[in-house]
């Protein structure tokens, strides 16, 4: 049985002078049809002069026209071919055809390349000719007088010893492919340029780390340095860690100096097993800490001073019991329970915006959620797949409408930072408490209880902060931004 759901549905062959001409058809894999580790990645071909998979060897990769060449006249061939998905690992398809001993057969023509047929554009200047090639021949000249003989290299045989050392400019525009290992003298302060690296593992389970950074740096010097453009680009470190145990996290950062106490350390993208948070601080705390929240208001809202004070409306949607996400506007009346935090940015929102309630991601989701067993994961998981794609669809349908309605806001609600605070609560000494005011967006100091006879500030369920400066104010209407800790959250 295939895992991959492509199929190869037609196979056009022709025979030519010294090759075959391959032209395969596929269904299913196709962008618009499925995920994107679902589509087609390439078609695999395999040929044999015999009809017998069994003896066909692969000679090559297509994802539609492929040229067989350097064949003889009237050469007969066989061949089979399988499509190959994006999936990481990559799922196989069937072969096509499925029997093995029915391959599509092909015959090049009794006709050889006429002459000359390398010309010009080919050769620049016409057909080799053995005076073009005579400058080229490498003689004692060109070795400076170190004939290659027998002596020089005993039984012909090329040995490290006899090599000495291979340097760039003996190796000029080269290639060298070989299994071996590269290590410092090999690259010598080079580099390796590429569209792509892949590093996995071919021979079964890892037993160290695939790649490995270990070095003395200069100051201001990081081991590693990533940077990328390219506009709805994904984040430029994205790490997924498939493993099922309660270690099997996402990251794992620390500071650990040679000498003196160990720094902070933690952990990101926990798993469920120890308790799916997004961060952990194994040693250590988070700091700076501002607790900030996300929010909505509406697109035609004026321009809203930084420091505001912003209350609740609706709640626009929620997700678990972690992240809800409401619609917000200024406060407008004095102690007002309502009040979530202060404003502290405003931005517009598009269909791609990140949202704690919601899939934010423009393409389709490349992972299972946690209802998909590992068993559906393996098998056929179509129902699954299907039901989660539909929840992508309305998540990008709801992304779509918020971006036509609102601006995002972040709201700070816990932590450290400053709010604007009028005077119509009188003078504030260090240590007040402040709620809202009467006058939109404002603070001011919170009002006394009265506490058999003694005059006391006590938290509310309107207090917003706790004010961490003495202020003053010539008129009750003056408005000054005030240092405070945050108490709504």
């Amino acid at each position: 049985m295939a895992d991959s759901a492509i199929v190869i549905t037609s196979v056009n062959k022709a025979g030519g002078a010294g090759q075959i001409t391959l032209l395969v058809g596929t269904s299913g894999g196709g962008e618009d049809e499925c995920l994107i580790y679902m589509t087609l990645n390439r078609v695999e071909i395999y040929a044999s002069k015999t009809n017998n998979r069994a003896t066909a060897t692969k000679i090559g990769d297509t994802t539609g026209t492929f040229v067989h060449g350097n064949l003889g006249v009237s050469e007969t061939w066989y061949y089979w071919f399988r499509a190959i998905d994006n999936n990481s690992p990559p799922l196989v398809g069937e072969w096509y055809p499925f029997s093995p001993t029915d391959g599509v057969v092909a015959t090049t023509s009794n006709q050889v390349p006429p002459p000359n047929s390398v010309g010009t554009p080919q050769l620049q200047d016409g057909a080799a000719t053995a005076q073009k090639i005579a400058n080229l021949a490498v003689g004692s000249a060109h070795i400076q007088a170190l004939a290659v003989k027998t002596a020089n290299i005993d039984n012909l045989q090329v040995t490290d010893a006899k090599m000495v050392t291979m340097s760039a400019t003996k190796l000029t525009a080269g290639v060298v492919t070989a299994t071996l290992t590269i290590n410092a003298p090999l690259i010598n302060g080079g580099s390796i340029n590429g569209a792509r690296i892949r590093i996995q593992a071919t021979d079964g389970t890892l037993v160290e780390p695939g790649i490995i950074f270990n070095s003395t740096v200069a100051p201001n010097v990081s081991s590693v340095r990533i940077s990328q453009t390219g506009a709805n680009g994904e984040a430029a470190v994205y790490g997924t860690n498939l493993g099922t145990g309660p270690q099997s996290h996402g990251a794992r950062f620390n500071s650990v100096p040679i000498t003196g106490p160990a720094g902070g350390a933690a952990l990101l993208g926990l798993p469920p097993a120890s308790g799916g948070y997004a961060v952990w601080c194994e040693n250590g705390t988070v700091g700076p800490f501002t607790g900030s929240h996300p929010g909505f208001i509406d697109k035609d809202a004026p321009d809203i001073p930084l420091g505001s004070i912003l209350v609740d409306g609706d709640v626009i949607d929620r997700r678990g019991v972690d992240d809800t996400v409401t619609s917000v506007s200024l406060s407008r009346k004095a102690m007002d329970p309502a009040a979530i935090g202060i404003l502290t940015r405003r931005h517009a929102l598009d269909e791609a915006s990140l949202h704690a309630v919601v899939d934010g991601s423009n393409v389709p989701p490349m992972k299972f959620d946690e209802t998909v067993s590992p068993q559906q994961r393996l098998g056929s998981g179509a129902l699954a797949l299907r039901k989660h794609r539909e929840t992508w669809k309305q998540s990008k349908a709801k992304r779509a409408n918020w971006a036509g309605r609102f601006d995002g806001v972040v709201i700070n609600g816990l932590g450290e930072g400053q709010v604007l605070i009028c005077g119509r609560g009188g003078d504030i000494e260090k240590g007040d408490l402040a709620c809202t005011s009467d006058l939109p967006g404002i603070g001011m100091r919170q009002p006394d209880f009265d506490l058999g006879g003694q005059r006391a500030q006590l938290v509310t369920h309107y207090t917003v902060a706790r004010i961490r400066e003495a202020v003053t104010f010539s008129d009750p209407d003056e408005v000054k931004l005030v240092a405070c800790i945050y108490l709504c959250g």
